[in-house]
Formats: structure tokens, C-alpha cells, sequence
């Protein structure tokens, strides 16, 4: 298992690409990268991303993480990835994911 560190963005549009501070698609353009996350709390299972600079995620689908924010490593989730997508690709996981989930950038 990783660990992942990384600061909030808040909740991301998939649609439209809005975030608490900016417009991921406008400000970071084609060369991100949005790994998904399945996260299991409490018995419900939610999806997170987490973006990162570059055309090719940092993990392989099926790769067991342990995140934690920056901002006092305070635990957030333990999680599997089970898809990525590169840039505005990430419009079309809405159907899969949803178009709102919590979104963290690495660090």
C-alpha cells in the first residue's frame, strides 16, 4: 500500500470543470492527468481524484493507497484507483462516477 499526499481542491464539476479555487480544465488544459479513487467508509463506497501534472497517471489501476492531506496529515481514505483519465477525457467518466467528487491535488 502507498500513500498519497496532496491538498484539496474541494468538490470538482466533471461537467464544467469548476473547483473551489479554479477550473481545473481551463487552468491545468490537456496535460493532467485524473486518477479515480473507490473509497469505502462506513459501508458506503464513494469515488475521490486526485490530479497530477503529466499524460500518465503516478498509480496502476487496482493499486491500494493510504492518502493523507498535506494540511496536518490528517487521514482522509484509504482507497483503490480503478480509472484515470488525461485531461478533458475526464468528462466522460460522469456517467461511471458522477459529475461531483471530491478532488485533492498531489503534492
Amino acid at each position: 500500500m502507498t500513500t498519497n499526499y496532496g491538498a484539496s481542491l474541494g468538490t470538482v464539476n466533471l461537467k464544467t470543470g469548476s473547483s473551489k479555487y479554479f477550473n481545473i480544465y481551463e487552468t491545468w488544459g490537456e496535460d493532467t492527468t485524473y486518477e479515480i479513487y473507490e473509497v469505502f467508509k462506513d459501508g458506503k463506497k464513494s469515488y475521490k481524484i486526485f490530479a497530477t501534472s503529466g499524460t500518465k497517471p503516478l498509480r496502476d489501476i487496482g493499486d491500494m493507497v493510504y492518502d493523507l492531506c498535506l494540511q496536518g496529515r490528517k487521514r482522509f481514505f484509504n482507497g483503490k484507483m480503478v480509472d484515470y483519465a488525461i485531461g478533458s477525457d475526464l468528462k466522460k467518466l460522469v456517467e461511471k462516477y458522477g459529475s461531483r467528487l471530491t478532488g485533492y491535488t498531489y503534492k
